[in-house]
């Protein structure tokens, strides 16, 4: 099961800082300590950060680690004055054993940022691709605008109930942002984690603009569980989804979010 945790700089930095630190911990975001897993058995997946819109463009990443094959540099990337990447995701295979994950970062002007990590723990209950039904496209508007830098939530409450069932999440369409955000998804299924991704709005040009080449996350919208390894799968009852969808942005967007199911049971 993977589980999605950010940390965010309101102020941000036009110099190379570490963002892992207390007072970066979001409202609602459920990590107890900066840089750590929330439960043992964490294997980092994937690693990254969201800038705010507007042209304010990552120009380093980093990720250091006591874990790493080279703690010292770990691994940097480097975009440059020219870049203008609004968000960055970086695969990632690192067992968590000791010490803190420290996320670095610059921005070519200092404004709100966001660094996330995507840990995978070994808990059973994934979806097997060969077993896949029909699929859904289900649509699901968040109720009011977001706050910025601050987890929002929004209970999946679809007018007209889908069948009562066993349902694998192969990820999500998401529309209405100024650029894009990063979303996750409770359930009582899930054993506590909160699986998740960053994403673009694919329908504003600014956002085209920025996703980086090649990566699988954004390359496969829609299935971005199927992207990451590790499809979530949550049952669903005549009383309701029991699902909600909880997403971080920069700026006071109101998301059009539409999952893509398939029914499994």
């Amino acid at each position: 099961m993977l589980d999605l945790h950010a940390l965010v700089n309101a102020t941000g930095s036009a110099t190379l800082v570490d963002i892992s630190i207390a007072a970066n911990i979001p409202a609602n975001d459920g990590q107890s300590a900066a840089g750590v897993p929330i439960a043992p058995g964490a294997i980092l997946k994937g690693w990254g950060f969201k800038s705010l819109a507007a042209g304010v463009a990552i120009e380093e990443a980093q990720l250091i680690s006591q874990d790493q094959i080279d703690p010292i540099n770990g691994e940097h990337w480097v975009g440059g004055a020219s870049s203008v990447l609004l968000c960055t995701y970086f695969d990632a295979y690192l067992p968590f054993i000791r010490g803190k994950r420290a996320l670095y970062y610059a921005q070519d002007t200092a404004a709100d940022i966001a660094g996330f990590t995507i840990d995978k723990y070994p808990t059973p209950g994934g979806a097997d691709v060969k077993t896949f039904g029909q699929r859904i496209i289900l649509p699901q508007v968040f109720g009011g605008a977001l706050t910025a830098n601050v987890w929002g939530t929004q209970i999946v409450a679809p007018a007209n109930m889908i069948p009562a069932g066993k349902y694998a999440l192969l990820g999500a369409y998401v529309h209405s942002m100024t650029d894009g955000a990063i979303i996750r998804f409770v359930h009582a299924d899930f054993q506590g984690k909160k699986p998740g991704f960053p994403v673009m709005d694919p329908t504003k040009a600014v956002a085209r603009a920025v996703i980086p080449m090649g990566c699988s996350v954004f390359n496969m919208y829609g299935m971005q569980f199927m992207a990451l390894g590790d499809i979530p799968v949550f049952n669903c009852t005549v009383q309701g989804t029991g699902l909600s969808i909880e997403m971080l942005d920069m700026v006071a967007d109101t998301p059009q979010v539409n999952l893509h199911l398939v029914q499994l049971a």
